[in-house]
């Protein structure tokens, strides 16, 4: 879960930079529109992950502490 957590957030920040990238240098409107389609897929991931980290995680019992 931690790497579906980290791979969500780079999605975000990698469309974000494209993004940033192709406004600062004035590339393709369709390298805007890519960046634009990957943040809003990072961030529909993200708030998936914590919602499937907040259901499962609750269900779970607290871990127990080995016999000394």
């Amino acid at each position: 879960m931690k790497r579906l957590n980290a791979l969500s957030i780079a999605l975000t920040v990698a469309g974000a930079l494209a993004v940033a990238v192709s406004l600062i240098v004035d590339l393709s409107p369709l390298i805007t529109l890519t960046g634009l389609l990957l943040v809003v897929a990072g961030g529909v991931k993200v708030a998936t992950v914590s919602l499937w980290r907040a259901m499962f995680d609750a269900d779970q019992p607290p871990p127990s502490s080995p016999p000394p």
